[in-house]
């Protein structure tokens, strides 16, 4: 497609992670909090690196960092990908920083499954009481601001939390310019396959 037109963009009714678990609905319906975290995540580049393009509701994903690297061992991540003898690519990307916002992978997985950001046992257990005074309004309104420490991409590690070792970069378009190298790699097959 990228070659045919000259871009890509997220067709959220193709992506798994957007579409409701009930398999009669995949590629009808979306899953209601699932898109809502993709929701904010659209309201958030849109005020910080700017509109999405006519069409576009949802962003194309990639990694900055993956376990703290910039490019991916594919000798490991063959094992890890793909069904067994699958070809798959690594696409390397050179996206201008103004067209992209960073964000960090775990703590997305707060954003994803609406729950607050923290650094701490305590500081988590201090917010589950305060969400048993508010209503669900205030609750909602403490989230999203919350969640805004997603974009903390520097690297910090506790008991509680790892954040910055796996670096996701979001953009509205992935655009023919932007592909600076593609290789191939076929996935290994498991044990039973």
């Amino acid at each position: 497609m990228i070659q045919k037109t000259g871009s890509y963009r997220c067709d959220p009714f193709k992506a798994p992670m957007i579409q409701s678990f009930d398999d009669q609905l995949v590629g009808k319906e979306l899953d209601p909090q699932l898109s809502g975290a993709y929701t904010w995540l659209a309201e958030q580049m849109t005020s910080r690196i700017g509109p999405a393009p006519e069409g576009v509701r949802f962003p194309v994903w990639a990694w900055n960092l993956y376990e703290g690297k910039r490019k991916p061992d594919l000798r490991k991540e063959r094992w890890t990908n793909g069904a067994g003898g699958e070809r798959l690519a690594c696409i390397e990307l050179d996206v201008p920083d103004d067209k992209v916002l960073l964000s960090d992978f775990d703590n997305w997985h707060c954003v994803l499954s609406r729950r607050a950001i923290t650094e701490s046992e305590e500081e988590s257990e201090k917010i589950h009481v305060y969400f048993d005074h508010v209503d669900l309004e205030t609750e909602n309104a403490f989230l999203r601001e919350n969640w805004k420490r997603v974009f903390d991409i520097d690297p910090f590690e506790n008991d509680w939390v790892r954040r910055g070792e796996n670096v996701q970069a979001t953009f509205w378009e992935l655009k023919k310019e932007y592909v600076k190298r593609v290789r191939f790699f076929i996935a290994g097959k498991r044990k039973g396959e």
